[in-house]
């Protein structure tokens, strides 16, 4: 098992900050979004306790945020409802029309974590990175994900560790959808297995990483970094650099879903091969690709996730299309056409627009969104 776990509420919601008054970048850190998810506690706790000691001379300032305090208490997932799927647009402002005699639950929790980051994020401190540390209930190597916005992929980047797209849009209401909307660069890590001793060093090492990588501090500054990086690269070592999730598997209570024995992050399946069973009898792969963060817990309504591979220069050649902004030249496009209500939206009629695939709007920095009459429905991304 991993180190001692927070007793509760008489944690604080800031579990510490390192600041040594040189101007630079504010480095959040959130930890124990999901109460079984220990790892990242500890492993910002660490980088903490080694820059006070040694009095590292940071650029910028570093403040770890502690997530759901009562779950980690009762090392649960979640008590009520996941905390990591309540921040949608609606939910969050829900929550800022409301007094807290309406909490219960993770409402609470979440009132406390927005109050928390309304301050840390506040105009006009713009250079805010916010780093989100978990941990998956499969065996696996530690990977990022992020909201696609140039910003946070350059963040993700200097993780080193493999990138995975479309994450967000898969599930919905993660705090990287809260980032998204403020234009805040933000990186989601998953460090290895809960319990697994070695999540603690993946997430340790991925924040050093992120710091040197920044410009926070020094690389000579950080003890043992070069083990760090040795043991970060060995871990990721032959996977590809840029996963983008094709499908998600979506469970419910009733389904009684039970992930077979043996299978881990990264895994390659071929379609029809059966990863799973539930009420209704196997459950199987609907395409071929790499199995992601498959469910080995009693909490949580995703089953697992399927991505595929895409090219690094794929990276590249998005930015070039963002940053010419080629995106304006969509809605003149066949089938295409902008949202009278909401003008940022496109609505894709594939009848018409069937040879305009998905992968072509994430190029130009669009993620899509639930469909409306029949029609495929992508915003673009909000950019910093």
């Amino acid at each position: 098992m991993i180190g001692a776990l927070p007793t509760g509420h008489d944690r604080p919601r800031i579990l510490g900050r390192y600041d040594t008054g040189r101007p630079g970048l504010a480095l959040v850190v959130v930890v124990g979004i999901h109460g079984n998810e220990p790892a990242g506690v500890t492993a910002i706790g660490r980088v903490l306790d080694t820059l006070a000691r040694r009095g590292v001379p940071v650029r910028g300032s570093v403040v770890a945020v502690l997530g759901n305090r009562a779950a980690l208490a009762a090392r649960r997932r979640f008590l009520h409802q996941d905390l990591n799927r309540m921040w949608t647009r609606e939910a969050v402002a829900q929550v800022r029309a409301t007094g807290a005699s309406a909490d219960g639950g993770e409402r609470g929790e979440q009132r406390e974590l927005l109050a928390t980051l309304d301050q840390l994020l506040a105009p006009p401190r713009s250079d805010v990175v916010v780093v989100d540390l978990h941990s998956t209930s499969a065996p696996g190597p530690p990977f990022a994900c992020f909201s696609d916005t140039l910003s946070s992929r350059a963040v993700a980047r200097a993780t080193e560790l493999p990138l995975i797209l479309g994450l967000e849009e898969a599930i919905g209401g993660t705090l990287l959808d809260y980032l998204e909307d403020l234009a805040r660069p933000a990186v989601l890590v998953e460090g290895g297995q809960h319990d697994d001793p070695t999540s603690v060093l993946h997430l340790e090492g991925t924040v050093w990483r992120i710091l040197v990588r920044t410009g926070l501090l020094d690389a000579a500054a950080v003890p043992d970094f070069p083990e760090h990086e040795a043991r970060l690269a060995a871990a990721v070592r032959g996977l590809p650099r840029v996963v983008e999730v094709v499908y998600r598997h979506a469970i419910a209570d009733a389904d009684r879903f039970r992930m077979r024995p043996g299978l881990g992050s990264f895994r390659a399946v071929r379609r029809g091969d059966v990863l799973a069973d539930d009420r209704r009898g196997p459950v199987a792969a609907p395409v071929s690709g790499l199995l992601l963060m498959p469910l080995y817990q009693e909490q949580g309504n995703d089953g697992f996730f399927l991505g595929r591979p895409v090219r690094r220069s794929w990276l590249s050649v998005s930015r070039i299309v963002r940053t010419l902004r080629a995106d304006r030249l969509l809605p003149s496009l066949p089938g295409i056409a902008r949202d009278p209500d909401r003008p940022h939206r496109l609505l894709v009629d594939t009848r018409v627009a069937r040879w305009f695939p998905r992968q072509a709007f994430h190029l130009a920095g669009f993620r899509q969104l639930p469909p409306r009459d029949g029609k495929l429905v992508f915003t673009r991304r909000v950019e910093t």
